[in-house]
C-alpha cells in the first residue's frame, strides 16, 4: 500500500507523490490521474508549453479547447484557459517542492 506525500494541494485540487513507488497523483476538478515520474515530467512539460504559449494570447476564450495528453490511450484533459492556470498553480507549487527535496536530499560524496 502507497504512503503519499502531498505536494500541492488547493481547492481545485492536489499533487501527491508515494514515498516508497515515485508515482504521482493528479486530482483536479473530477478527475484523478496516476503518473510514473518520467509520465508527471512530460505532463509537467505540455502544460508548461500550453501555460506559456497562450498567457501571451489576450483574446483567449472560455471553450474547453486546451487538450493535456494523461498519457492513458484513453483519456485526456480538456480544459479552458482559466482551469489551465488552476492547473499549472498545481503543478508549479509542487515542482517547487521537489526541487527543495532534490537541493536538501544528502550528498552521496
Amino acid at each position: 500500500m502507497c504512503q503519499h506525500k502531498v505536494l500541492s494541494h488547493n481547492h481545485n485540487g492536489y499533487i501527491i507523490r508515494c514515498i516508497e513507488c515515485g508515482h504521482f497523483q493528479i486530482g483536479f476538478g473530477t478527475t484523478v490521474i496516476s503518473f510514473t515520474p518520467d509520465q508527471f515530467v512530460r505532463f509537467k512539460k505540455c502544460a508548461e508549453l500550453q501555460y506559456i504559449l497562450l498567457k501571451k494570447d489576450k483574446s483567449i476564450p472560455l471553450r474547453k479547447d486546451i487538450d493535456l495528453p494523461t498519457f492513458s490511450e484513453n483519456v485526456q484533459l480538456m480544459l479552458n484557459y482559466a482551469e489551465l492556470i488552476k492547473l499549472w498553480n498545481l503543478i508549479e507549487e509542487a515542482s517547487v517542492i521537489l526541487q527543495l527535496e532534490k537541493l536538501l536530499e544528502p550528498n552521496e560524496n
